[in-house]
């Protein structure tokens, strides 16, 4: 549920984008002129309409919750990883046609790219919430459950190796 919406949502707004970008073209050259981007014009209503999809879809993700009796945290961390992927989603929807059309790209490649980016980055997202949202087991606190981010930016730090010291030049 979580991963196809955010696929969803961002292949609807790469579409609307896309199109934008085909409009504004064909007006621009019926004036004889090379066709000027309005990165603002064109995203920025896209990011509006993802915000507002994202609180939909949100309170559909709580009543989801609901209907199958899912309480709690475990219902904060759905609802909350909802609304992340779906705002993520719109909004990278929304950009990547115009960084393809940027970079000299068809635009409309972004439909297929952003499903495949989606599909990785929901699952990761999702994982980040849930963990951030339930707690993980941390090793180094004897099966203690903490929800602190502090917890896993010392757990990377023991993780990575000590830098070696410079040898000594002759």
């Amino acid at each position: 549920m979580l991963v196809g919406a955010g696929g969803n949502a961002g292949g609807q707004s790469t579409v609307l984008v896309v199109r934008r970008l085909a409009l504004a073209s064909a007006r621009w050259k019926a004036k004889g002129v090379e066709p000027a981007v309005s990165v603002r014009r064109i995203v920025g209503p896209e990011i509006i309409v993802g915000a507002k999809l994202a609180l939909v879809l949100f309170g559909a993700a709580f009543l989801r919750c609901a209907i199958f009796k899912v309480y709690g945290a475990e219902c904060v961390a759905i609802c909350l990883s909802m609304l992340v992927i779906v705002f993520c989603s719109t909004a990278l929807g929304a950009a990547l046609p115009i960084v393809l059309n940027k970079l000299g790209l068809d635009p409309a490649h972004a439909g297929a790219t952003i499903q495949v980016l989606m599909d990785v980055s929901g699952v990761a997202l999702t994982c980040v919430i849930s963990s951030m949202v339930l707690g993980f087991k941390d090793g180094s606190v004897h099966g203690e459950t903490t929800t602190s981010l502090s917890v896993v930016s010392e757990s990377l730090h023991k993780a990575a190796p000590p830098t070696p010291a410079p040898a000594p030049v002759p």
